[in-house]
């Protein structure tokens, strides 16, 4: 194999006018002493892959009352990676551990303490690395969470539940505004979903009464560069369950389906792009000048041969200019011909 891929850049070679047809025939050696001279080290290193983050938002109206539905929701949507959970009504009496009995998802709560009611959960699947972020300033009549999904780039993510009583007062949501503002991710992308109650913003064309809450939350989103990308309506006519992102170009889709059990709220599913970090195998040629990387596979050692074997063969016959430019010239072959795509 590594013979066949030798003769094809030899050729090549030819064709690009850097060796001459004599040469074309020169039968190179693959002694072992050759193969020593430019010993190639195995080494790890992290390349990031592209993936799609799948995400369901829930107005659940209690979980507690249907964890039956909440399991075969959790277990039965494989290509799922986050629920989002508002209204869920939990207290310090429902553990973890029967929201996700088998184990497979991180969980994160803010459980309403003030009154019956209200709350946000989070369940992330484990192959995601997610940490919580502590927020400082956040208003005490709004449930909130926030995460970091550690990607390589990091992304945040708030997740929000604001009553109707406090959706259309100017101070509370000024509060709630503020605090988004002053935790939003400042080295990657930001994603806020929820249940905000805003009912008077039409989001089709960017408009909302003057002077009250719903007018404050559109003018965050228009001011921060902010997307809001659910279209449909969550209840009845009117958008309350939204997803907000700062970087369109990482949105791939969003639908709006049937309530969960009998919650009176659409579900939203929506899909996002996003990197992470796979370790590869590589070789390194550490002897040269500078160190370069190679997918395990690749030709970048066949190149460094072919150029032994042949341009050191004739390179009295080469001047200077000549002898730099023939080893560019061989990689930029090699990678057209032999590297996998």
């Amino acid at each position: 194999m590594v013979r066949d891929q030798l003769r094809l850049i030899q050729g090549g070679l030819v064709q690009g006018g850097l060796l001459s047809d004599a040469h074309a025939t020169t039968e190179m050696d693959f002694s072992a002493d050759n193969f020593v001279c430019i010993k190639m080290n195995e080494t790890t290193v992290n390349q990031p892959v592209q993936r799609v983050l799948q995400l369901n938002l829930i107005n659940a109206r209690s979980v507690v009352n249907k964890l039956p539905e909440l399991h075969s929701l959790i277990y039965g949507s494989v290509d799922t990676d986050c629920f989002c959970f508002t209204e869920t009504w939990l207290t310090e009496s429902v553990a973890d551990g029967m929201l996700d009995p088998e184990s497979m998802f991180t969980v994160f709560r803010s459980d309403r303490q003030r009154a019956r009611g209200g709350g946000v959960c989070l369940l992330i699947n484990k192959h995601i690395k997610a940490v919580q972020v502590q927020l400082q300033n956040s208003p005490s009549d709004v449930d909130m969470l926030c995460i970091d999904f550690l990607f390589c780039q990091p992304y945040r993510m708030f997740v929000v539940y604001s009553p109707p009583s406090v959706s259309s007062e100017l101070v509370t949501m000024s509060s709630l505004v503020r605090c988004l503002e002053d935790n939003c991710n400042r080295l990657g992308p930001t994603l806020i979903v929820g249940d905000f109650n805003c009912p008077q913003i039409d989001w089709s064309k960017m408009l909302a009464p003057a002077e009250n809450g719903n007018k404050k939350l559109l003018d965050f989103v228009v001011q921060n560069g902010f997307n809001q990308i659910v279209t449909q309506p969550t209840r009845s006519s009117n958008i309350l369950d939204v997803i907000m992102i700062n970087d369109p170009f990482l949105f791939i889709n969003a639908e709006v389906i049937e309530p969960f059990g009998t919650s009176d709220h659409n579900v939203v599913k929506a899909a996002f792009i996003y990197d992470t970090p796979v370790q590869s195998s590589y070789l390194c040629n550490k002897s040269a000048t500078k160190t370069y990387f190679w997918k395990l596979g690749d030709c970048f050692y066949v190149a460094v041969f072919t150029f032994l074997q042949l341009g050191l063969s004739v390179l009295n016959q080469f001047d200077s200019r000549q002898y730099v430019v023939c080893i560019p010239s061989c990689f930029r072959f090699s990678n057209r011909h032999v590297c996998p795509v």
